[in-house]
């Protein structure tokens, strides 16, 4: 209805037609809609703590239902009251928008600006310069990142990994390997981010056991009680079988010596002969080590508290003789601190006189670890560069981790209480 009065509506349809009167009285209201709202200004910029004012237009003029209610699509950002007044709460953007009779304005973009907020323009990782870094399974590298400016108001920088399954990171950008693979370790700060490329290798292995059986060889892989991992035959039943990595392949293979000829081989089949040559006689006490830390192990003769050290596996006489303990000490051979030259240990009873050098002189330190009775071996055990001792009790193997006196690390068994132990690194390191 648009005036008072009468009128005739008529339908048409496939010839036919009907009529209706349709009669508006002077007392009947007249209803005008709403078309449109509109708001000004269409964009807001203010300081935190500032306020602004909208103004909204409803048309047509004549609209019946003209009150204008105001709604804000983030009011922590900016609040906006009845009257169409916005006020600035933190910095941030929101949206304002009018409605009257329905319609709705189009949104008016309010930027909320705190110059006292210094924003972050970049993140860049410092450590590793490089942007790349490897670890190996298990084991945990702590990447660094800085934010720019210097002065920017928020510097937290947040971790994520691209693929955790790989490699996961704390909230401190430690980084720890999970599997093998290659991963993405991201650092954010406020929509700036940089990322670190880390590679995820195979943790090392450490050296294990290895029993004899007369002329036949069982390697274990692992320090845990199982089966052998590879069982070969060798060389004779009476023949002195001595460990070493003589070609510095990071892998232990056996020579094997009769009287004061030794026989090399470089692989665990022990179908392929390296070399032979000749040192020291017959009866001679053999011991193996890497005497100048070239990577390859070689030979020393005991004789008494004398040490004969040849750097190579060649037939001649010794590069050096060394004198340490007493004639009747138990030695053992180890690279106690990691500095990739082995050295000796005297053993007395249970006590263990450490030497990190190839000279005559006093323990550099004294510990105790378990019974005079024991058969102690010597190995790296958990592939850290340093060896250590195991006890062997029967065939309970107590492994200890550090030269200290206390407890084992761990126990596990393996063997016969029969078998004569080795010890090596056979799948390499």
């Amino acid at each position: 209805a648009v005036a008072a009065g009468s009128a005739t509506i008529t339908a048409t349809a496939g010839g036919k037609s009907a009529t209706v009167t349709v009669t508006v009285s002077k007392d009947m209201p007249v209803v005008v809609p709403v078309q449109s709202v509109s708001v000004s200004p269409s964009r807001l910029e203010l300081q935190r703590g500032g306020s602004g004012q909208l103004a909204a237009t409803v048309a047509p003029s004549n609209a019946t239902d003209r009150a204008v209610s105001w709604r804000s699509s983030n009011p922590a950002v900016a609040s906006v009251d009845a009257n169409g007044r916005v006020t600035a709460l933190k910095a941030g953007v929101a949206s304002v928008t009018a409605t009257a009779g329905g319609v709705v304005s189009p949104a008016v973009a309010v930027t909320v600006k705190d110059s006292s907020v210094v924003p972050v323009t970049g993140v860049k990782v410092t450590d590793p310069v490089s942007g790349k870094l490897e670890v190996t399974v298990g084991s945990s590298k702590t990447v660094k990142a800085s934010v720019s400016p210097a002065n920017a108001t928020d510097r937290t920088v947040s971790w994520s990994s691209s693929a955790a399954s790989v490699a996961k990171v704390d909230a401190n950008g430690k980084v720890t390997g999970v599997k093998e693979g290659t991963v993405k370790i991201i650092a954010s700060a406020q929509g700036h981010a940089a990322l670190v490329e880390v590679t995820v290798k195979a943790a090392p292995r450490g050296d294990t056991l290895g029993i004899r059986r007369g002329a036949e060889y069982h390697f274990r892989y692992s320090l845990s009680t199982g089966p052998a991992d590879k069982t070969v035959r060798m060389g004779m039943s009476n023949d002195v079988a001595l460990v070493g990595d003589w070609d510095g392949d990071g892998k232990d293979t056996l020579m094997l010596r009769r009287g004061n000829v030794n026989y090399v081989y470089n692989d665990l089949d022990g179908k392929t002969l390296a070399r032979s040559f000749q040192y020291g006689a017959a009866g001679d006490v053999v011991l193996v080590g890497d005497w100048d830390g070239d990577g390859k192990d070689t030979l020393a003769i005991r004789r008494g508290n004398a040490f004969h050290i040849r750097n190579s596996l060649t037939t001649g006489p010794a590069d050096r003789v060394v004198n340490y303990g007493l004639a009747t000490d138990q030695i053992l051979v180890g690279d106690w601190d990691g500095d990739g030259k082995d050295t000796l240990m005297v053993r007395r009873g249970n006590e263990n006189h450490v030497r990190n050098s190839l000279t005559t002189g006093k323990a550099d330190r004294i510990f105790n670890y378990g019974l005079a009775s024991d058969r102690i071996l010597v190995g790296d055990w958990d592939a850290d560069g340093k060896d250590t001792l195991m006890v062997r009790r029967g065939n309970e193997n107590h492994v200890r981790n550090s030269l200290t006196t206390g407890k084992a690390d761990r126990i596990f068994n393996y063997g016969l209480a029969t078998d004569t132990v080795l010890v090596g690194n056979w799948t390499g390191k």
